[in-house]
């Protein structure tokens, strides 16, 4: 009798150790604050990219492996989609090859052997070409010479071509504008002299444009763009 009574209570301490342990590691793999002071007000924005900071801490002994931001169109990203991943706990990412005009969710990251935990989650949107103004360069034959404008899309899907080297704004020229996933189609106008428009496709990186274009029948030739700030 004695002797069962002793296994039934090292039976009890046993079981009550194990849940113990149990819901210790539980705690550790939960003791994690995850944070960003990314906001509307600081974040920097592109037509191609957007930086996300985060910061994480632990107070628990798990082991932090993995740490970063995920990443989609959707709701609620996870690193089975899209991640970046960073080397420290403290970090800024910056978020290559999106597309123009998408509003995208990202939430920074941690993860552990066991789980990975994420923090609230934000929402931004790439810049958009609605109402910007662009410094064009392009070379043109003949003869061979280098063409430079500034060229405002409108919101409207227009857009209007000012030479800049023209000594008043007489010599404007329009045109119309889409996008097409990443990748602009721009179509000029032609002038009354030869009837010949100008096609001009070309992709974003970062405020930056760049592409070839056609005239007429001559080859394709390169164009590039910057974006000028607002005045």
């Amino acid at each position: 009798m004695k002797n069962f009574i002793l296994k039934g209570i090292a039976l009890f301490l046993f079981s009550f150790i194990t849940i113990s342990c149990s819901n210790e590691d539980d705690n550790e793999k939960l003791a994690l604050n995850i944070t960003s002071n990314t906001t509307e007000k600081n974040v920097k924005i592109t037509f191609t990219s957007i930086e996300i900071n985060g910061n994480i801490t632990s107070s628990g002994r798990e082991e932090i492996i993995s740490r970063g931001v995920s990443w989609g169109t959707t709701p609620h990203p996870t690193i089975n989609e899209n991640k970046v991943e960073e080397s420290n706990n403290t970090f800024t990412s910056k978020i290559r090859g999106l597309a123009p005009n998408t509003l995208y969710y990202f939430r920074v990251y941690a993860s552990s052997k066991a789980e990975t935990v994420y923090g609230p989650e934000l929402v931004f949107s790439t810049s958009n070409l609605d109402g910007t103004k662009w410094d064009f360069y392009f070379n043109h034959d003949p003869p061979h010479q280098t063409w430079h404008a500034d060229v405002t899309f409108n919101i409207d899907g227009t857009t209007v071509y000012h030479d800049a080297t023209s000594p008043s704004d007489t010599y404007l020229i329009y045109g119309t504008w889409m996008i097409t996933r990443d990748r602009l189609l721009y179509d000029l106008e032609s002038d009354i002299k030869d009837n010949n428009d100008f096609h001009f496709t070309g992709t974003f990186t970062g405020n930056t444009l760049s592409g070839t274009y056609t005239y007429g029948v001559e080859n394709d030739k390169e164009w590039t763009a910057i974006l000028l700030p607002k005045s």
